[in-house]
């Protein structure tokens, strides 16, 4: 079975034109107000990878403009706010934002390439996305993974991150503070995982539902990965984007089970676990070297 990863092509969203060098603190005039979000509501529309959503979070910020939600005493800054959260509460998607810049300018072009240095300067400080590594108690292994670089960048972190954790009778993987990152560094660890050759990851698909790229485990990240013994998730609510969907990879396929932190710092069981798998999971959250109190 295919797990499509849909490619967000138009996910990230900046106050068109009508914005214009409106300070994010001035308020906002009614027809102003209109066209912006009607050039919003517009964009999403045409652009929006999934276009049942797109037009469902079209009407829904076109009707709730002339029911007068996004009324004419805004300032530029609450504007994108109000909008943000109304466009994620159609889509579910924390991808899609609306951001104002903050001194007020017209949206910049999109950004050339980081430089190499620069960004192989932040890579290693982040320790390519790789920030703890440990056998706890009773053999299990821990994996705290913060972010997915990219797997030109990454694979040298990760290769020594599951060579060191090989010989543990069960892992847990914290997802808890990963933000997400590239699709390619999630096929890179999930490579760790899976110990059938060619087996199909997942797919990214554009909004027509061609296929832009298909994902497989690389080889040889491990020579001798071992898809048999029991893995464990760690997810909060700020586990985002690749994050979520590595979790959701695992899981899906039967190799991890998976705990999420709730309200109040109380663990929640997101599956029905084994009790033997239930108190793992508990121990490694007790144990873990990132021990999270909150949600």
């Amino acid at each position: 079975m295919k797990v499509p990863l849909r490619l967000l092509m138009a996910a990230l969203l900046a106050f068109p034109a009508a914005a214009g060098s409106i300070p994010p603190g001035r308020t906002l005039e009614a027809e102003r107000v209109r066209r912006i979000v009607e050039a919003v509501a517009a964009t999403v529309e045409r652009e929006y990878v999934d276009p049942e959503v797109a037009a469902r979070a079209d009407v829904s910020l076109r009707t709730s403009l002339a029911a007068g939600r996004y009324a004419s005493s805004l300032a530029g800054n609450d504007l994108a706010a109000l909008l943000t959260r109304d466009l994620q509460a159609v889509s579910r998607d924390k991808h899609l934002t609306v951001p104002v810049p903050a001194d007020g300018s017209a949206p910049a072009p999109p950004a050339k390439a980081e430089p190499d240095r620069e960004r192989a300067t932040t890579g290693r400080r982040a320790n390519f996305g790789i920030r703890r590594v440990a056998i706890l108690a009773g053999n299990v292994g821990y994996l705290d993974v913060r972010s997915f670089f990219r797997a030109s960048e990454s694979r040298e972190a990760i290769g020594a991150a599951m060579r060191f954790l090989r010989n543990a009778d069960a892992l847990v993987v914290d997802l808890r503070e990963n933000g997400g990152g590239a699709p390619d560094g999630v096929a890179l660890l999930s490579s760790a995982f899976f110990d059938t050759p060619g087996l199909e990851l997942f797919d990214i698909v554009s909004r027509t539902g061609t296929v832009v790229q298909a994902y497989r485990p690389e080889r040889p990240l491990l020579a001798d990965a071992d898809g048999r013994h029991p893995d464990f998730l760690l997810t909060s609510r700020r586990t985002f984007s690749a994050g979520e969907g590595f979790a959701f990879l695992l899981q899906e396929r039967g190799r991890a089970r998976g705990r999420r932190r709730g309200d109040g710092g109380r663990g929640e069981s997101r599956a029905r676990v084994p009790r033997r798998r239930r108190l793992l999971g508990r121990r490694a959250e007790r144990e873990s070297p990132n021990r999270a109190d909150g949600p």
